[in-house]
């Protein structure tokens, strides 16, 4: 099943459970859109690499299931890289 058609069919069930935090499908979708909605206002473009660095968290499954809604590709890094990886990740990227 997609993304969508579930938040449809089970919009008040719990998608994730991230320790103490939960979020229900209908919330997934709904910050999923805002992330969808900044990436396509500030221009990024069909099938461009977005660049996500963030901890095993809600608001990270967010960025990456809007990065998908937005039809791009998500790269997904770990935040603690030290500094001198950082500017190798982005000039690969």
């Amino acid at each position: 099943m997609t993304f969508k058609r579930n938040c449809r069919l089970y919009s008040r069930n719990i998608a994730i459970v991230q320790g103490q935090e939960h979020i229900v499908f209908s919330g997934l979708e709904s910050l999923a859109s805002g992330y969808c909605r900044a990436l396509t206002r500030d221009g990024i473009k069909r099938y461009d690499r977005v660049l996500i660095s963030g901890t095993n968290s809600i608001r990270t499954a967010g960025a990456i299931l809007g990065t998908f809604a937005a039809d791009c590709i998500a790269v997904i890094v770990d935040p603690f890289l030290p500094d001198w990886e950082w500017e190798n990740v982005i000039e690969t990227v």
